[in-house]
């Protein structure tokens, strides 16, 4: 009892056009980088930056030059990032999240991502946590009454 499960949930939030638009954006896309190839394998995809990428402990500046991210940014499958990371609408992304906690995750904290495909993006990402913040609760409180 003297550890919290908590964790911070990368997500993306938004209706279907907009998790397009999102996906499309460089610094979205790049998010593959904190993605090791052995996960990706694990999910039926090919990593951009080869099978032995270990995610975050390969993010070397030095190795990493504009060229080869720009390369890489080329070779990104988005149905991978899809398949990773939870996204959907605020209601869909509580439901995913309320799975989390149902398996004992006491504090959650959702992350929108999607604020990092530009300013019309970043602009409502806080009211889009706020939204599926609230219908956590709102789940979360319901399952605990049932």
């Amino acid at each position: 009892m003297a550890i919290v499960p908590a964790f911070i949930i990368t997500c993306l939030i938004g209706d279907d056009a907009e998790l397009a638009a999102i996906l499309d954006a460089p610094l979205v896309k790049a998010l593959v980088l904190q993605f090791p190839a052995a996960l990706m394998r694990q999910y039926g995809y090919e990593h951009p930056l080869g099978d032995a990428w270990r995610g975050y402990h390969d993010i070397d500046p030095r190795v990493l030059t504009r060229d080869r991210i720009l390369a890489m940014l080329e070779k990104v499958d988005v149905q991978s990032i899809r398949d990773l990371v939870p996204h959907g609408t605020p209601q869909q992304v509580a439901r995913v999240v309320k799975g989390f906690c149902d398996a004992g995750l006491r504090v959650p904290k959702i992350l929108d991502y999607g604020g990092m495909a530009g300013l019309e993006y970043a602009a409502s990402s806080a009211q889009k946590v706020r939204e599926a913040e609230d219908e956590l609760m709102r789940l979360v409180t319901t399952s605990r009454r049932a």
